[in-house]
């Protein structure tokens, strides 16, 4: 990512300050708590720790509430990193839920994140109704088009005007259940 990038161009030996900063992005402590993850391209890796997390305590025997992971890339076959993990965490039940948006696979078609939010609203607004934390990280743009995308969908599938399904998902965000991790290209 940005970070690795500035790193390599580096010379050896160069002399790097940085900080470590408290996450708020972090995990219900009850793992039956259900969990909508949405991540485009490096903002999976967030998302990644949080699905072996619970794949651990899966594996321990906890028992997991209804999981779902959005993630978006270019490709499937040079992008989509992890992949055989993440279906892995399908199978296994740490992942209920595996959507994916390839934006360059279908020549003519873009789909990102985004719109696979939209057409997965019913399922996304179910889960929050039902207590889910929901998290977003990836770029700046791309959330703002997931929130507006979630806002669709509260409008369309609950009835709520604008303002309505705006004061929803701000209450989620001052709840704690709406965390976003994003950043400016």
């Amino acid at each position: 990512g940005v970070c690795t990038t500035y790193l390599n161009g580096l010379p050896v030996g160069s002399r790097v300050t940085a900080f470590c900063r408290r996450t708020t992005f972090k995990l219900p402590s009850d793992p039956s708590t259900p969990v909508v993850m949405i991540g485009a391209g490096t903002g999976l890796a967030p998302m990644r720790g949080m699905y072996l997390h619970l794949d651990r305590l899966r594996s321990e025997g906890a028992g997991m509430g209804e999981n779902m992971l959005v993630f978006g890339c270019r490709t499937s076959k040079d992008d989509f990193l992890y992949s055989d993990e993440i279906r892995s965490m399908v199978d296994k039940g740490t992942l209920s839920h595996l959507v994916t948006a390839f934006s360059r696979e279908v020549p003519g078609q873009r789909p990102y994140v985004q719109h696979r939010v939209r057409e997965r609203a019913a399922d996304i607004i179910r889960l929050l109704d039902g207590g889910a934390h929901l998290y977003v990280c990836g770029l700046t743009a791309m959330a703002k088009d997931v929130k507006r995308s979630l806002s669709q969908g509260l409008e369309e599938l609950k009835g709520m005007k604008g303002a309505e399904a705006e004061a929803y998902l701000e209450r989620l965000h001052s709840e704690g259940r709406y965390m976003q991790d994003v950043w400016s290209s």
